[in-house]
């Protein structure tokens, strides 16, 4: 039986050397790729409420704005665990230096699709979704 060749990943092809992307026939759109990522922005300070590392990033990948720029987004979050199901969230859109919130903060929820749960997960769920009710009332009323 042949061995199966598997195509990189772009966080592979992002590391490989210019005539590795050649060989690949990949080297113009890893090289716009690395030239996006380079020209990344810098974001500006958090929301007092997020809970992730003070200035994180945006996303690795910028789209086409609505304003025909390019546009780089990051969530802002208030996650009591890594593994909260329910959270407050807030995008954050920088279209060519213009930052902008959308919308005001809201609750998040995340469950697998037709998730069934077992009492002790819909309770656990239940607790998670009133909790990061409570924050985004804090947030609200500026006390968070």
């Amino acid at each position: 039986m042949s061995e199966v060749t598997r195509f990189p990943t772009i966080p592979q092809m992002l590391e490989m050397s210019d005539d590795e992307l050649r060989s690949l026939d990949m080297y113009d759109d890893i090289h716009e790729l690395r030239a996006e990522i380079a020209a990344r922005p810098t974001p500006p300070a958090c929301p007092p409420w997020c809970t992730k590392e003070p200035g994180h990033s945006y996303d690795t990948f910028p789209s086409h704005g609505e304003n025909g720029g390019t546009e780089w987004t990051r969530w802002h979050s208030a996650k009591p665990s890594p593994a909260a199901k329910a959270y407050v969230s807030q995008m954050e859109v920088n279209e060519n230096g213009v930052v902008r919130l959308l919308d005001e903060p809201k609750v998040s929820v995340w469950l697998e699709e037709g998730a069934d749960l077992t009492a002790d997960d819909a309770y656990k769920a239940g607790a998670e979704l009133v909790n990061a009710a409570i924050k985004l009332r804090e947030i609200q009323q500026g006390a968070a």
